[in-house]
């Protein structure tokens, strides 16, 4: 299988594939302190990558955009660890 991280569509740029890697080639390495759990950093071969699946911006932290937000993490995370566990 593969891993493609693709940048959401903005006012200004549609859509876009940003990397397309072998499942066993990405490695969820930390997550970083910044992202309050919402977020991590995601090596593949010798690039990283910061990927927040669901982030909660624009407008206010509220603790229910952060929770969506950290159980979006922990789903990402999920779904690669069963992607490798099939392969």
């Amino acid at each position: 299988g593969q891993v493609m991280l693709v940048m959401p569509e903005t006012e200004e740029l549609p859509a876009r594939a940003v990397v397309a890697t072998p499942v066993g080639e990405a490695t969820v390495i930390q997550k970083p302190w910044w992202s309050f759990g919402a977020g991590l950093y995601l090596e593949t071969g010798d690039a990283r990558y910061t990927v927040e699946p669901e982030p909660f911006y624009p407008g206010p932290a509220t603790p229910g955009k952060i929770r969506r937000a950290r159980a979006a993490v922990r789903e990402f995370e999920a779904a690669l660890e069963a992607a490798k566990g099939a392969r």
